[in-house]
């Protein structure tokens, strides 16, 4: 299959080549073995954490004209594994035992992935809890002392006249 980067730079969803032979891979096994494009949406849509309309569209905007050939050979295995007409033995194992390997190193990419991602988040978490403490002792150091203003105090008095003189008429009754 012919690669080229389609992608627009900058965007955090921008496909790559690896989102884009994962698709690929995806839709073609699928067709192999009987299933229909939209499963294969949202196989590849769990491995790249995209959704089953965004694999879909991606497919038919872009790569399903790249890969005529392909397509008509995967419904040629449909139709050989279908009718019963077999392909000798180890060349059905090869090609089986190849997806087998291209999905599992497509799941080892995406595990790293996420183990990365999760290291990060984990560090980030650490920083933001230090963060916080450091902000609790200066926010409980600067109440402590730092005395109110006479404004302050002056504002405080008067608010809490205001709550007892309504705490009063709610007790008294209107």
């Amino acid at each position: 299959m012919e690669h080229t980067q389609t992608s627009h730079s900058g965007r955090a969803d921008a496909w790559t080549l690896d989102d884009d032979e994962t698709l690929t891979n995806t839709v073609l096994s699928t067709i192999r073995y009987g299933g229909t494009q939209l499963s294969a949406f949202e196989v590849a849509a769990q491995q790249l954490k995209r959704t089953s309309a965004a694999c879909g569209f991606r497919w038919n905007g872009v790569l399903r004209h790249r890969c005529k050939v392909e397509i008509e050979q995967a419904k040629r295995e449909k139709k050989m594994r279908i009718s019963g007409s077999h392909q000798p033995e180890s060349m059905t194992s090869s090609l089986a035992m190849q997806e087998v390997i291209h999905f599992l190193e497509s799941l080892e990419r995406n595990y790293q992935a996420l183990r990365g991602q999760t290291v990060s988040l984990t560090e980030e978490c650490e920083r933001l809890r230090e963060k916080i403490q450091q902000l609790e002792q200066s926010l409980a150091k600067n109440t402590a002392t730092q005395p109110a203003s006479p404004q302050q105090l002056q504002e405080d008095v008067k608010r809490l006249a205001e709550i007892a003189v309504r705490a009063r008429k709610l007790l008294n009754g209107p």
